[in-house]
């Protein structure tokens, strides 16, 4: 167990010896054609899980059970997802409607709830879209999204990897620091937590994917964090753009 310990140890110190010196080789040679993410996670030696994409948008107006209906299978056209009409699954109150459903394609997996609110007339539209394949960008989504007529989708990005071993918390800052050398972030904030490790901030290198967010007159368009899982001997690194929704 010991010597075990010893070469995950080393193997931690020489990755981020090698970060400080390949990082930027790398980032001039495949910015262009891989993700800064998953550039992120091979630079600290992290295998890629899944990435995820939530958005949301509201409507100014209340709408029937068939408009719900009719907006879901728009959606889901635009994103190239199979509609079956016979897993919609419609609940109503006294004041609003809303419609579930769940489906899935070769690269893609969705989950999308519509609601309408009678008493406040609006309707509001939620959608989780998740994959496992890193070369799908689900960034690419978001020009068929904004094909829907009149609305305006807000997105938030989150794309999670794992260390087969755990990284100890006082370590997870220069593991941070490797992540920072692909995206840049100019005077980070770093947040410290039992067995948890952030830094937030704001990277030029993120022009397109997700929106900033303004917190305290400061804008942020991404989040890393690290958190030790001690029961499964394992580090979780997260990576959310403009921040990462929920909990790490």
């Amino acid at each position: 167990m010991f010597k075990k310990f010893l070469f995950y140890l080393s193997l931690f110190t020489m990755l981020i010896i090698i970060g400080d010196y390949g990082i930027d080789y790398t980032i001039a040679k495949q910015i262009n054609n891989k993700s800064p993410y998953y550039l992120s996670f091979v630079s600290i030696g992290a295998n890629s899980l899944e990435s995820r994409m939530d958005c949301w948008a509201t409507i100014r107006m209340e709408s029937s059970a068939n408009e719900l209906k009719t907006n879901l299978s728009q959606i889901l056209y635009y994103l190239n997802l199979p509609a079956d009409e016979s897993k919609y699954v419609f609940l109503t109150d006294k004041n609003s409607i809303s419609l579930n459903y769940q489906t899935q394609n070769e690269y893609l997996k969705g989950c999308f709830c519509l609601e309408t609110d009678q008493y406040k007339h609006e309707t509001y539209m939620i959608i989780s879209l998740v994959t496992n394949d890193n070369n799908f960008r689900l960034s690419d989504l978001e020009d068929k999204l904004n094909h829907f007529p009149g609305v305006k989708w807000k997105y938030y990005y989150l794309y999670t990897a794992n260390l087969d071993y755990i990284v100890a918390a006082e370590s997870h800052k220069e593991l941070l620091k490797v992540i920072n050398k692909i995206f840049n972030m100019k005077n980070p904030e770093i947040y410290s937590g039992e067995n948890v490790t952030s830094m937030a901030g704001f990277s030029p290198l993120i022009t397109t994917q997700g929106q900033n967010s303004v917190i305290n007159n400061k804008t942020y368009n991404i989040q890393a964090a690290i958190r030790s899982n001690t029961d499964e001997r394992k580090t979780l690194i997260y990576i959310g753009s403009p921040l990462i929704l929920g909990d790490y």
